[in-house]
């Protein structure tokens, strides 16, 4: 009976750890993601992000590369300018600095090409001015 019940114990863990959950690796993050869901509060509900010509469309577009640097910029014109930074990922966080600012998120392998950002923490020049974590802001991204 205990043999049985080891068993059957080391079949149910095989199969909850079936590889679904691949893990993200840098090289993983390099190209281009744009964004396609957004949930700005844990209070207001997560919404896609419409194509250009729509008054809500203002998902951004990331391009991280292999130097270690990345820009961002508006998907449809007439947003904001592009800017550029520096990124870091380790221990599934990504550190994001432009200038003085530097955001951190969780990333989140959502399968089908798709990473869920989900925001931790802003500083600006070295102060903390927001822990984001239990506010629930999270943006999901597509490679392209």
């Amino acid at each position: 009976m205990k043999k049985l019940s080891l068993l059957l114990l080391l079949v149910v863990s095989a199969i909850s750890c079936s590889g679904d959950d691949k893990v993200i690796e840098r090289e993983d993050i390099i190209g281009q993601w744009k964004e396609i869901q957004r949930r700005p509060t844990k209070k207001t509900p997560v919404y896609n992000i419409p194509d250009c010509g729509d008054e809500k469309a203002n998902g951004q577009l990331y391009t991280f590369k292999a130097d270690s640097t990345y820009t961002v910029r508006n998907f449809c014109p007439g947003g904001k300018p592009e800017e550029n930074g520096r990124w870091i990922y380790r221990d599934h966080v990504i550190s994001l600095t432009k200038d003085s600012i530097n955001m951190k998120y969780s990333l989140v392998n959502e399968g089908d090409n798709r990473i869920k950002f989900a925001f931790i923490s802003y500083e600006n020049n070295g102060r903390s001015n927001m822990d984001g974590f239990e506010m629930g802001y999270y943006s999901m991204f597509e490679k392209q």
